[in-house]
Parts: C-alpha cells; sequence; structure tokens
C-alpha cells in the first residue's frame, strides 16, 4: 500500500517549470510518457539538458555516452573538461540563487553575487 501524495505543485508552477517546457518541446503532454522518451532517447535528451542548463565545457565531449564496455560500467561525457561554477554563475548579480528557510525561521533569500562570493571564500581557502 502506497501512501498518498501530500503535496502537489500548482498547475502554474508546473507550467512555468524547465522541464515542462521541454516536455512541449518534444511533443509530450504527459509527464509519463515523456520520461519514457527519456529513458529511451539518453542522449538526446541529455543533449537537450546540457544545452538547456548552459553548461560550459573546457573541453567538449566527442561523445554523451559510451557504452562500449557495457551500461554497468557506462561513461557519460568521456573527454570532457569542465568546471561546474563556470555554468553555475551566469545570472545577474542580483538575481535569486537561492531561497532557504531554517525551522522556524523566516525565508532567507541569496542573491548570485553574495553566493558566488561565499562559494570563492570556501574555495580560496582550500589548499590544494
Amino acid at each position: 500500500m502506497t501512501a498518498p501524495n501530500s503535496w502537489h505543485p500548482a498547475k502554474e508552477v508546473i507550467e512555468g517549470s524547465n522541464i515542462h517546457q521541454v516536455m512541449l518541446h518534444n511533443g509530450f503532454e504527459r509527464y509519463t510518457d515523456f520520461w519514457k522518451w527519456s529513458v529511451e532517447h539518453k542522449e538526446e535528451f541529455w543533449e537537450q539538458t546540457i544545452s538547456n542548463l548552459g553548461i560550459n565545457f573546457d573541453r567538449k565531449y566527442k561523445t554523451l555516452l559510451d557504452l562500449s564496455q557495457g551500461e554497468e560500467k557506462a561513461r557519460w561525457i568521456p573527454d570532457a573538461r569542465m568546471n561546474i561554477v563556470d555554468s553555475c554563475f551566469q545570472n545577474d548579480d542580483s538575481a535569486i540563487a537561492l531561497v532557504f528557510q531554517e525551522e522556524g525561521g523566516e525565508l532567507t533569500k541569496v542573491r548570485q553575487k553574495e553566493l558566488q562570493d561565499l562559494v570563492n571564500r570556501v574555495a580560496n581557502s582550500m589548499v590544494e
């Protein structure tokens, strides 16, 4: 017996989501059909996802998925080189990057520039 879902996003939230836009772009109205397509067409799905997310590579991959050693040893974007930070900080400095709430507290919003400064503080404190 499965428990009923306790929360469902509003229709406006669903229709404003990135995944809904990708579903429409690919001609899907039902999530289950989209999910099945994404599993059966992994490379096309992930090519679109990488593009939609604006992920930057220092060295682009030649193939997205290498199954030459079997599915159990799949290699995703082999030979690619990237620094994920180059892809994460593309918004305007004043854009809201994070929203969180500590238990019993108020919603806290962190702007892009604040987040980047925090990430830089952590990165600069690490020694190779």
